[in-house]
């Protein structure tokens, strides 16, 4: 895992906020770019990749929901700010467009 410090002032592309910026425009486009091959690869090694219904993913979700606040909280007590950034990625992946089978509420 990657963590990437923020400092003030900082604009140069060298610096660690920029260089974190460059790293999530990257490996958002290549994800998304080689998903679909790394899928077909799994189909030609013998994996069976299944489609799940909307109403499974929901149901999964659900199951789910008190999860992410959990280990949020635990991260927290560890003296990361593991809220704020869970927060803050569910907001901007929602900003993009994203819709969640369930929007967990983190505090």
């Amino acid at each position: 895992m990657w963590i990437i410090s923020h400092h003030k002032g900082c604009k140069s592309r060298g610096c660690p906020r920029g260089v974190g910026r460059e790293y999530e425009a990257k490996t958002g486009t290549v994800n998304e770019a080689n998903y679909p091959k790394q899928l077909q690869q799994l189909k030609s090694l013998g994996a069976v990749v299944k489609t799940v219904p909307d109403a499974v993913r929901t149901e999964w979700a659900n199951s789910l929901k008190g999860w992410p606040q959990q280990k949020a909280t635990e991260l927290d007590k560890a003296g990361l700010p593991a809220s704020q950034v869970l927060k803050l990625t569910l907001d901007e992946a929602e900003k993009l467009g994203h819709k969640w089978p369930v929007r967990y509420p983190i505090k």
